[in-house]
């Protein structure tokens, strides 16, 4: 999957480096992304280099500075995700001789932002108050066209998940890491494969639920009813099994080590909850 770095937004907007570097650190966690997912390549300007990220400094010229692990991070991650190819003029897919491309009634041809249209509709912008919005309409000649623009990381992995970019399984790993729940145990037999899209989305709704809860309100509450599993589980005899409900059907299995909650199954029907 191609994404294109929207070099329109980075025009001088901070006020000063430091500024720069608060933001940076959610583009670093989707390129990152982007690098372990391998599928998608990033695709960039080849004067995105030279745009200003202040009055003063260009990007080449903070992302070179030494010392700083986010610069390092976004330069190594930039130069990774765009090595095949390295920029997308070299294989141009939009044609300015014969399509007019307008954002915001601008004309803005020759740019990423144009060059997305004619690839898979993705791209990837710093924080700037034209491209705050998570679709951007393109105007080519009389059509419009929506673009997804990638703007933080959650967002991001969403966006992949409901297109079918990443699956459930890596979803889950990524989006509710550094929350009260852990994916990193659950296999394949054991997770996803299982289920339809429906059922799918219905497991990730509870779990998008149950990461934003406290404790306390994850054991008092009638919905999920968390509680103890009265039976051993294959493979994990050693642990204290909890169950939690998803759906009237639907049920997920796991472990409780300090504040976070490590899923090790997730059950299509009744057969485990049956015995405990």
């Amino acid at each position: 999957m191609d994404v294109v770095l929207n070099e329109l937004s980075l025009d001088a907007q901070y006020a000063t480096e430091m500024m720069f570097l608060t933001d940076l650190e959610e583009i670093v966690k989707i390129t990152t992304l982007f690098e372990k997912l391998q599928e998608i390549v990033l695709l960039k300007n080849q004067n995105v280099w030279n745009s200003k990220i202040t009055t003063t400094k260009t990007l080449q010229e903070l992302l070179y500075i030494k010392g700083n692990p986010l610069l390092t991070k976004l330069r190594v991650n930039l130069l990774k995700l765009t090595s095949n190819p390295p920029y997308w003029e070299e294989d141009c897919r939009h044609q300015c001789e014969d399509n007019l491309y307008l954002y915001r009634g601008k004309d803005i041809c020759d740019s990423g932002l144009a060059e997305s249209v004619e690839r898979d509709r993705n791209i990837l912008s710093f924080t700037h108050n034209d491209f705050q919005d998570a679709k951007l309409t393109i105007q080519k000649n009389a059509s419009d066209i929506c673009i997804t623009n990638f703007l933080d990381f959650k967002s991001t992995l969403l966006s992949l998940w409901e297109t079918g970019a990443i699956d459930e399984e890596h979803f889950c790993k990524y989006y509710f890491h550094d929350t009260n729940l852990n994916f990193v145990l659950l296999n394949e037999a054991r997770g996803f494969s299982q289920f339809g899209s429906v059922e799918k989305k219905q497991f990730i709704e509870q779990f998008k639920l149950f990461s934003k809860m406290r404790w306390d309100e994850i054991i008092s509450s009638d919905g999920l009813e968390y509680k103890r599993y009265e039976n051993s589980l294959s493979g994990y005899e050693s642990e204290n099994i909890y169950k939690f409900r998803v759906s009237q059907k639907f049920r997920c299995y796991g472990y409780r080590k300090e504040d976070v909650f490590f899923v090790v199954h997730l059950e299509v029907d009744h057969t485990l909850s049956d015995r405990g």
